[in-house]
């Protein structure tokens, strides 16, 4: 299937359904350098169809099989492409980290290309100054739903630690266990 993402590109997804009657629906969102076809998303995705919630898995602008350069994304902006399909770390200043060795290349120059978990990335200045302005806190309670999310715990670029707050900002007492 394919839809509109915030910025107007096409974006690509694939809806996992259940067989059978379906309790919930759930919305996939993986790291902004992976894909909906990454293995991690399809297994948790058909694990998920299993036990009757269907699941919608999609690439954001850029990268998969999606329009768009994510070179020209922000984190707002993918932020908004969740949002046109219905966070990646919890807390957008953890993607500043992964850029740390490359920040002033960015700043100085508007953009720069970096490596990411071993693949190439063109990063705008603007993605940088997006990060300091977003807040997961604020969109989720603005959700008004249940929310349910789903680390690997040997994740080399995102720590788990993200996938383990609350919404009061610390850390939560309860620990995540890989099925």
């Amino acid at each position: 299937m394919t839809f509109r993402g915030a910025g107007g590109d096409r974006l690509a997804g694939l809806l996992e359904r259940p067989s059978g009657t379906v309790r919930a629906y759930a919305l996939s969102a993986h790291c902004f350098t992976c894909g909906k076809d990454v293995r991690a998303a399809a297994v948790i995705s058909r694990a998920l169809a299993k036990e009757h919630i269907g699941v919608l898995r999609f690439d954001f602008t850029g990268p998969g099989s999606s329009d768009g350069d994510l070179a020209n994304t922000t984190f707002s902006s993918n932020v908004a492409d969740i949002v046109a399909a219905v966070g990646a770390p919890f807390h957008a200043a953890h993607v500043r980290n992964l850029l740390a060795g490359d920040i002033d290349a960015i700043e100085c120059g508007g953009v720069a290309d970096v490596s990411i978990g071993g693949r190439m990335f063109r990063i705008r200045r603007e993605f940088l100054d997006d990060l300091s302005d977003s807040s997961a806190e604020a969109t989720i309670v603005g959700l008004q739903r249940a929310l349910m999310v789903f680390h690997s715990p040997v994740d080399a670029i995102v720590s788990v630690d993200n996938a383990r707050w609350d919404l009061r900002g610390r850390a939560s007492s309860q620990e995540l266990r890989v099925a």
